[in-house]
């Protein structure tokens, strides 16, 4: 593509899949301002048994953890409006309930913000890929995130 963004597909049956035994469900936020990729994500997330809210921007991420409680809050690291360190902040100021999990994504992400976000009580660093089944799977894979 032109806009050297990122091109994301996704394959989703006609039949929303079940959840497997054993795979963990519950509500999520996805604080994402990619559109399309943010759609994908809950799409996907809903089909396999999540209750999803999605945040375009940290102030709409503040806003609903002023008003819900999540079992995953999984921010891109860049959005227009600041980083996923000022997602944390609201989640945290807003009493992230003990045993939430905490997962950042971005497209591309160094060794050094890894350890940062690590630092903070991020459990899960995760590599945005055009390929959204394979995320997603890397998503519900990840030790984190076990139930």
């Amino acid at each position: 593509a032109d806009g050297g963004g990122l091109v994301a597909t996704l394959e989703l049956p006609a039949e929303p899949a079940q959840a497997a035994p054993g795979t963990p469900t519950g509500s999520a936020l996805v604080v994402e301002d990619a559109e399309v990729y943010a759609m994908l994500v809950e799409r996907a997330l809903v089909q396999l048994g999540w209750n999803v809210v999605v945040a375009p921007s940290v102030a709409a991420a503040r806003e609903a953890l002023r008003r819900h409680r999540f079992d995953l809050v999984l921010s891109d690291l860049n959005l227009q409006d600041g980083r996923a360190g000022d997602v944390i902040d609201a989640a945290t100021a807003a009493g992230l309930p003990a045993g939430t999990s905490v997962v950042v994504m971005s497209a591309e992400v160094d060794e050094a913000t890894r350890s940062a976000l690590a630092a903070r009580g991020v459990q899960a660093v995760l590599t945005k890929t055009a390929d959204v089944q394979l995320f997603l799977q890397q998503l519900l894979d990840h030790p984190a995130l076990a139930a």
